[in-house]
């Protein structure tokens, strides 16, 4: 087993470990989310929590938040790019991919360049199993800290 140090997924391992402890009940989706987690990489978690809430980045980030500004049409690619500068659009592909394969995302690689408008950009990505796994991988809130 190798040593994990990416601290995205660091959290999200804490978190499951935390959410087992807390929750008396034993779901078959456990097994499937904490295979998931570890096939996965930090990129692939805060992506997935972008996708889950495209307007978080624009709270946070100014220079996204200036190129949304006034754009009528566009498309996710423009936001994914945004928060993750220095990966190529390739990787921005594949990585969505990843996502949507595992029923996560509603949006795959080839939905990265389809051109929408602002305010689709800007809507919930993730799917049902998507948010589950989200909170699955989140501390509770009364872990948080």
């Amino acid at each position: 087993m190798a040593m994990e140090i990416n601290p995205d997924k660091l959290t999200a391992f804490r978190a499951i470990l935390l959410n087992e402890a807390i929750t008396a009940v034993n779901s078959p989706e456990s097994d499937f989310f904490l295979a998931i987690t570890d096939g996965m990489t930090g990129i692939h978690i805060r992506m997935l929590r972008l996708l889950s809430d495209p307007p978080a980045l624009l709270d946070v980030d100014a220079a996204a938040a200036t190129q949304f500004k006034n754009l009528s049409h566009g498309s996710i690619g423009a936001l994914i790019k945004a928060a993750f500068p220095a990966l190529e659009r390739g990787h921005l592909e594949s990585l969505l991919g990843d996502l949507h394969q595992k029923s996560l995302s509603r949006v795959g690689r080839d939905g990265y360049a389809a051109m929408t408008t602002r305010r689709s950009i800007l809507e919930k990505q993730t799917t049902e199993i998507g948010e589950r796994f989200l909170a699955y991988i989140s501390l509770p809130p009364e872990c948080e800290s």
